[in-house]
Formats: structure tokens, C-alpha cells, sequence
């Protein structure tokens, strides 16, 4: 998946991913769909916006070990499991 040309690269070493990729990330993966988009580590679905608050733009591989802020490497995932994922 590649990032939209819309948006504009960031610094790969950046801790934290732009609110304007999250919005993209998400419309490009399902959450404007009737289904919505659904959280890859618990299945769980989130629709509209009160589901899109309730995810966060988080790091596949971790930031505190070697993950970069790059598109490949992100993911959202809910509030819950993103508060139970490890760094390692």
C-alpha cells in the first residue's frame, strides 16, 4: 500500500505519525465503508467518527525499537489494543 500522493512524506524519524495520515490511512482502508474499519489485532469494527476517534495511528514495527515513521509501518488501532501492545 503506498501512500497517497496527497500527502506529503515526514521525517522517518518522527515519533509520531500526522493527523492527516491517520485520516488517510483510515478512508483508505475501509472507514467510510457501511462496514467500517476493523481494528487488525482484535477484529472489533469502528464506524464513523465516533469509531475514528477511538483508533490511533501506531507503528507495526515499534518506534522504540528501530521502527520508522514511514507508511508501510503504520497501522490504527483502538484505544484498547494499542494500550496492550508491547514495544518489543
Amino acid at each position: 500500500m503506498n501512500i497517497p500522493n496527497y500527502l506529503s512524506e515526514i521525517d522517518s524519524n518522527q515519533r509520531f505519525f500526522p493527523g492527516t495520515w491517520k485520516t488517510a490511512y483510515w478512508r483508505q482502508n475501509g472507514g467510510l465503508s457501511s462496514e467500517g474499519y476493523q481494528c487488525p489485532m482484535c477484529g472489533k469494527w469502528f464506524k464513523g467518527s465516533k469509531g475514528f476517534l477511538r483508533l490511533q495511528a501506531d507503528h507495526k514495527k515499534a518506534f522504540a525499537v528501530g521502527g520508522l515513521s514511514v507508511w508501510e509501518n503504520m497501522q490504527l488501532l483502538c484505544d484498547r489494543c494499542n494500550s496492550q501492545k508491547s514495544s518489543y
